[in-house]
């Protein structure tokens, strides 16, 4: 390893630390039971599952929702800092957690035993290896066990694939829960279901690419790892209510199963860095609602 290379894990290293530190700080402290953190892992920014889990939320009483985003480590000394110590810390007294990837600093965290932390990991079922069952250099699979530890439960698509899941993250089948995963919600809404709306999208489809008409369609979407600017290209947007975000909401959100839609107005803070959606049954949230940077 170079001494540049040797310079930056170091440097890596500490801010795992100085972030892990911050956290526990803030778990050290009495939960806001009604703070729900959904942290973003990947590069593509607050889409798919998330999203989805986002929607669903808004149709509960009102929470304290707060996004956190990991990205914001490559925008510059103020964002990057702030994601490691008050980010950290807010994450800490959290009632639950949303995650979509792993993040190595959870290996050093100790959430507070009020804490849930849900994975609702970003690919879907089992079509290749992932996880603990992929070769990793030692180190690298030391954070990833580390990482997966505090994780409460881990969100997938079917009980026939329970235990691959139980293999991929190391941990027990009470954990896996088939709730489905929320990012799947799309192919379920109204608008996407049904011949005459296959149709519609088909017809829809096929005048913005009309040298695919009347012809068969097969989607081939692999994992591309050549060209990290080209992956990292958001999704389209989805926006909608969802269902399996339902279901792993009332899973594992302390009383997610007596929680009704709050059929108050919604109305988004001036001060708010990102724009909620409310979600198309019209369920919003009061004006007190925080934003997404609230107080610790």
């Amino acid at each position: 390893m170079s001494a540049l290379s040797s310079l930056k894990e170091t440097v890596k290293s500490v801010g795992f630390r100085v972030f892990a530190f911050c956290f526990d700080c803030g778990a050290r402290l009495p939960v806001k039971k009604d703070r729900v953190v959904l942290f973003n892992l990947m590069h593509g920014g607050f889409e798919g599952a998330l999203t989805e889990t986002e929607r669903e939320l808004a149709a509960y009483a009102p929470l304290d929702l707060v996004k956190v985003d990991r990205n914001d480590l490559e925008r510059g000394i103020g964002p990057m800092l702030r994601f490691m110590t008050k980010d950290a810390f807010t994450m800490g007294r959290a009632k639950t957690i949303f995650i979509n990837n792993n993040f190595f600093p959870f290996g050093w965290v100790h959430p507070n035993k009020a804490t849930t932390v849900v994975q609702v990991w970003h690919g879907q079922g089992a079509f290749k290896k992932f996880g603990l069952d992929i070769p990793q250099p030692e180190d690298v699979r030391k954070k990833e066990v580390g990482a997966n530890r505090p994780l409460s439960y881990v969100t997938c698509s079917a009980e026939t694939i329970r235990p691959i899941y139980m293999s991929a993250f190391g941990l027990p089948a009470s954990k896996i829960i088939t709730t489905g995963n929320p990012v799947s919600d799309y192919f379920f809404r109204e608008e996407n279901v049904g011949e005459a709306a296959v149709a519609a999208k088909r017809k829809a489809f096929d005048a913005k690419f009309p040298q695919c008409k009347g012809k068969y369609l097969v989607l081939y979407a692999p994992t591309f790892r050549d060209d990290p600017d080209e992956d990292a290209l958001p999704g389209p947007e989805r926006a909608g209510k969802p269902r399996c975000s339902s279901a792993c909401i009332r899973t594992t959100v302390p009383g997610g199963n007596s929680c009704r839609p709050s059929r108050r107005k919604w109305t988004a803070s001036s001060t708010s860095r990102t724009t909620r959606t409310p979600m198309s049954s019209a369920f919003s949230r009061t004006s007190s609602s925080r934003t997404t940077r609230p107080s610790a």
